[in-house]
């Protein structure tokens, strides 16, 4: 939000040099009183502070916010699931870059000047990071740049439309069919679509637990000890009160000995579909039972959702 406030706050110090009348008027007190607040509320009160100094002195590498090996940060897919799933988000992008031209051109003012500029601030920001290989968690600022661009959308979505037929029928058939079709590709996005991995067999990864998923916790109310499962459903224990920890560098490795004494649950749904190791998607190359049943491993307990091995 500070950011956005100093945006337009300079897009209409810009709009204003350029010899336009100016109909709103954003003083530099509201950005810098924002931000001297912000601080103080991170400094004092939430203690965020001390996260911005980190991510400033780790000069905003990957690895602040990443932790995967770099041989399991670049995903295998085949290039027609890779268009399908970044399509939606780049036409998002495409037409609202139409919408932005008409917004700061002649026929704008300063007031879709500066929400022209505001929108585009954190694309740019996303997007830059990317090609300069920092880390500012850089999905999140794509999600804001959909909201705030979503006016320049509407606008070039009906302006295409308008031009692209002469009837009125016709355009508002155009209209709708860039809607649905749009609406469809970003939904069905692995960002958006959480629990189907349809039409994203190798990215997509179920973000949900199934109700015999849950009812395996009971296990771990007859074991004192420390259990060990994936990245999601160890978190998941985690919040039910379990004392849990991930499997991640002896599945990624392939080295199952060091989970020796612990109690290893093992979803069904890790087995055949992609599912978090470290902190990427990732899809499993062998069979992950089998490996366990090799290195010594017993299976206690089967739900057919959930499995549990003892050694």
């Amino acid at each position: 939000m500070a950011i956005l406030l100093f945006v337009i706050w300079g897009a209409l110090v810009m709009y204003r040099f350029s010899g336009s009348p100016i109909e709103n008027h954003v003083p530099l007190l509201v950005p810098v009183s924002f931000t001297m607040a912000t601080l103080a509320w991170w400094t004092f009160v939430s203690g965020s502070i001390d996260v911005l100094i980190d991510m400033l002195q780790s000069g905003f590498r990957m690895d602040y916010f990443i932790d995967t090996p770099m041989e399991f940060r670049v995903i295998s897919m085949p290039f027609g699931e890779e268009v399908f799933i970044n399509l939606g988000m780049f036409l998002f992008f495409a037409f609202a870059l139409i919408g932005t031209f008409y917004m700061v051109s002649r026929r704008g003012n300063s007031s879709t000047f500066a929400l022209a500029w505001a929108g585009m601030a954190p694309l740019i920001i996303g997007f830059s990071s990317l090609a300069l290989g920092l880390a500012v968690i850089e999905h999140r600022w794509w999600y804001i740049a959909q909201i705030l661009l979503s006016i320049p959308l509407a606008i070039a979505i009906h302006t295409v439309g308008m031009c692209g037929s002469k009837s009125p029928g016709s355009r508002r058939h155009l209209i709708a069919g860039a809607v649905i079709i749009l609406g469809f590709l970003m939904v069905m996005s692995p960002a958006a679509n959480i629990d189907n991995a349809a039409f994203a067999p190798n990215t997509t990864w179920r973000a949900t637990l199934i109700e015999s998923e849950l009812h395996a916790q009971t296990i771990l109310d007859r074991y004192e000890g420390t259990s060990m499962s994936d990245v999601y459903y160890s978190l998941c224990l985690t919040y039910l009160g379990h004392e849990t920890e991930t499997f991640c560098e002896e599945v990624s490795t392939r080295d199952l000995r060091g989970m020796g004494g612990n109690l290893v649950l093992i979803r069904d749904t890790i087995l055949r579909d992609p599912f978090m190791l470290f902190s990427t998607s990732y899809k499993l190359s062998y069979d992950l039972r089998d490996s366990m049943n090799v290195a010594g491993f017993h299976q206690i307990y089967d739900s057919s959702s959930v499995y549990a091995y003892l050694r």
